[in-house]
């Protein structure tokens, strides 16, 4: 294996490309300032996070209207906005020079990651790559958003684990457990994540279940996670004599599961072709149909207006709201079943370039008669072309993924993240910023399929590589 100084050249490249990449894709947004509008409302996520940011450095409060009350939000991010606030003023193209940095951070980090897994130079260097040129994630340099830096705790927590598994060094459950409490405080999605890396720790040191060897490295790995996360949780303890969730939301998140279900009753099957192929062919057989159920949730959101403006604790209503939600979906769990397949196939679905360096869900594109001066059959072709490209990217990661089946306990934590971000966010709303996290493992096993896939059909009597060597070069577990 090449040392960073062996290999500082591509490195240096590397970092030349992705600041181009993201500088190209970030660059319309700087000196946009996303803020409230009178009412309280936003059409940004920024202009929450940075009103937040700005009362805990003016006020010293946790709130997002100036009240007293606490956000809902988690607080690592509107933290971390309030900290860069604090230091060079409140200009939120600070936190985009902050994005800028850790994206640069996290394709490097990307790039030893899969190095590492593989053992493949040339696997890690073209990952690497088209990591730097994935225009939705280089376009999330110039949001106001917690996804770069959540990309990034998610690559780390990937690289601490892979690491607890090779040396079986403390200090690295120690660490993994610490990233994950930062993700959890930056993201509640991950809340229950620890359960399934503890899960697999089990699996993995299952020979050693009943070895002190064993349990000091849980207990580190849960003692990290709990510095982190604890004084949060704890934070009114004292004062209310009880607990808090990182993000206490789950009643309005179950309410909208509902509301999401019951939108989508009587049209599944119109919105599970637009998910698949685009709205621009439900429309031809369903002209009403209402592409927006699937991300529209009004009446949560009067039922959020409704607790503000009563002026009671969120916590007062939500076991309330969480009961009545568990209800609806317990006796409607074929709904349940379809409501969450569409966010699947949404979460997944593919992004398309937009003006001013913007993107865009296909799922949309010519809906509601637009783009009339273009023939329908060009935008027929387009639209198919584009789910084509997109099945033909998922079929070589699954591809990558089953030709690295010898490096299954290697990179089961890897999957282990993939399936848990898809079956959570599919449960409770997905859209495809949400993926975003996830998007650098596609892009890993991607390139795996397509190396796989060469050598085995235009490789087979090259006299440079031969697939026996390139496939035994692919699978090799790391030791």
């Amino acid at each position: 294996m090449q040392t960073i100084k062996e290999n500082r050249y591509f490195l240096i490249i590397l970092l030349g490309l992705t600041l181009l990449s993201a500088l190209l894709w970030s660059w319309g947004d700087f000196g946009i300032q996303h803020k409230l509008f009178a009412d309280g409302t936003y059409t940004d996520d920024g202009a929450l996070y940075d009103k937040i940011g700005r009362n805990i450095i003016e006020k010293g409060i946790f709130s997002d209207d100036g009240s007293t009350r606490e956000s809902l939000i988690e607080p690592l991010y509107p933290l971390i906005i309030a900290g860069v606030y604090k230091l060079v003023g409140p200009n939120q193209d600070a936190l985009r020079i902050l994005n800028l940095i850790v994206f640069c951070i996290s394709i490097i980090l990307f790039y030893f990651l899969v190095r590492s897994l593989f053992r493949h130079e040339k696997i890690a260097k073209t990952s690497a790559i088209i990591f730097a040129f994935c225009y939705p994630l280089a376009n999330e340099v110039g949001q106001i958003h917690r996804e770069v830096i959540f990309i990034f705790l998610t690559l780390l927590l990937a690289l601490f684990i892979y690491k607890s598994q090779e040396t079986g060094k403390k200090k690295w459950f120690f660490g993994s457990g610490i990233i994950l409490g930062l993700a959890i405080l930056l993201n509640g999605v991950a809340q229950l994540l620890p359960l399934f890396i503890l899960t697999w720790f089990f699996c993995f040191y299952r020979k050693q279940f009943k070895t002190l060897f064993f349990w000091k490295r849980v207990i580190l790995f849960i003692l990290g996670l709990l510095i982190v996360v604890s004084p949060w949780i704890m934070r009114d303890l004292f004062k209310k004599g009880k607990l808090e969730f990182v993000s206490p939301k789950g009643g309005l998140i179950f309410s909208r599961r509902v509301e999401i279900m019951n939108g989508i009753k009587n049209d599944f099957w119109s919105h599970l072709v637009g998910q698949t192929v685009g709205y621009y062919f439900v429309q031809k057989f369903d002209p009403d149909v209402d592409i927006k159920k699937l991300w529209k949730h009004p009446l949560t959101i009067d039922l959020a207006e409704k607790i503000e403006n009563s002026k009671k604790e969120y916590g007062d209503v939500e076991i309330q709201l969480i009961k009545n939600g568990l209800k609806e979906i317990i006796s409607n769990p074929v709904m349940l079943v379809a409501a969450s397949l569409l966010d699947f196939i949404r979460l997944n679905s593919p992004l398309l370039p937009a003006k001013n360096f913007s993107v865009r869900e296909a799922s949309t594109l010519f809906v509601q008669y637009r783009w009339n001066h273009v023939p329908n059959y060009i935008k027929t072709s387009f639209l198919i072309f584009v789910r084509l490209v997109w099945l033909l990217f998922f079929a070589l990661v699954v591809y990558g993924i089953v030709k690295s089946k010898n490096k299954l306990s290697v990179l089961a934590p890897i999957l282990l993240l993939i399936i848990y971000f898809n079956l959570f966010y599919s449960l409770i709303h997905g859209i495809p910023r949400y993926a975003y996290p996830i998007y650098p493992f596609y892009i890993m096993f991607f390139v795996v399929g397509i190396f796989a896939f060469y050598s085995k059909f235009f490789r087979r009597d090259s006299h440079h590589t031969s697939q026996a060597e390139l496939s035994q070069e692919m699978t090799q577990g790391s030791k």
